[in-house]
């Protein structure tokens, strides 16, 4: 893997924060970093629950039933808050 050398400017506490895990770890600075930022990415791209919600939308369409759908939303939302 191809790396660069870089500089960059953190606040202290995110600072300290990484100095302690790469330490605890026995791994560098720079590896704590890029594991931090690789997990995060992962998290922040949910494509496979929205594709899966996305074609239940479709399916729905495609029935040519009529739904209310504000009546449905109130049910889903009471259904996860009971």
């Amino acid at each position: 893997m191809t790396t660069i050398r870089t500089t960059i400017s953190l606040p202290a506490d995110v600072y300290e924060a990484v100095r302690q895990e790469s330490f605890l770890k026995r791994r560098s600075f720079g590896e704590v970093i890029a594991h931090r930022f690789r997990s995060t990415k992962r998290q922040d791209t949910p494509t496979q629950p929205l594709t899966k919600d996305f074609s239940l939308f479709d399916q729905i369409a495609s029935s040519g039933k009529s739904i209310d759908l504000k009546r449905a939303l109130r049910q889903e939302r009471n259904r996860h808050n009971a």
